[in-house]
């Protein structure tokens, strides 16, 4: 199932591959399969996934009243990594500091994403936001541009047959 979803260029699944925390691996697969990954990403499929999860996030709350601070954080961080891709900055990276150091460019807006970032760790996962209208105004601007972009979801440059190979010298090295 792993690689049929790299295969597809699934983005969750490209993020692991950077992410700093790492439950449990096996080198001799886990390896290789990093390095195949790139092969596998298709920048317009995986645009089009954060775009709709951005857009189903952003427009699931309420503008200018109380929100889910979850909600908030889905549709900013799904709206970043648009932009990082839609920027030629390649496979979004797992870590948030990554995202936002990469695609925001203003120390202020950095600082009032990170002012954001610390009423979430202090809050309880339901917790709703306050109005932050300056963040709203930013978020609204990202999503505008991410409807001016028309997308063509293609298929990434890599094949089934370098996974199906892939698959065999695992098992190989497995048993």
């Amino acid at each position: 199932k792993t690689l049929m979803l790299l295969y597809k260029s699934n983005p969750p699944l490209l993020e692991w591959f950077s992410s700093p925390i790492v439950y449990a691996t096996n080198p001799v697969t886990f390896g290789p399969m990093q390095t195949l990954a790139p092969a596998y990403f298709s920048p317009s499929s995986c645009m089009h996934h954060y775009r709709r999860i951005a857009e189903q996030q952003y427009t699931g709350y309420a503008k200018g009243g109380k929100r889910k601070l979850k909600q908030y954080f889905y549709a900013l961080r799904c709206a970043l990594a648009y932009h990082w891709i839609d920027q030629g900055r390649g496979i979004v990276p797992m870590p948030f500091a990554d995202l936002v150091a990469g695609v925001v460019a203003s120390p202020e807006r950095q600082q009032q994403i990170w002012d954001l970032v610390e009423v979430k760790r202090t809050s309880r996962e339901s917790d709703s936001s306050p109005h932050m209208a300056e963040m709203e105004r930013y978020l609204e601007a990202m999503m505008d541009e991410m409807e001016t972009t028309h997308l063509t979801v293609t298929h990434s440059g890599g094949t089934v047959d370098a996974l199906n190979d892939y698959f065999r010298a695992s098992l190989g090295t497995l048993w």
